[in-house]
């Protein structure tokens, strides 16, 4: 069995235009695991997105 863990990777446009994942079977990724990856992948994909000019809604909403 594999498991995936992904997240989406946005532009200046706020467009989807690529993910981030993590593939590895089920004796790899156990059910904790999983869950910590989930969080990298998503911290990689925020720091691309924003590489990208990509503005969470959150930073706009600091200003």
């Amino acid at each position: 069995d594999v498991r995936c863990v992904a997240a989406p990777v946005f532009n200046a446009n706020n467009e989807l235009t690529a993910a981030i994942s993590v593939v590895g079977t089920r004796l790899q990724i156990n059910e904790e695991y999983r869950d910590y990856l989930a969080g990298k992948a998503i911290a990689c994909a925020r720091d691309i997105s924003r590489l990208l000019g990509w503005k969470s809604p959150f930073d706009l909403q600091a200003s």
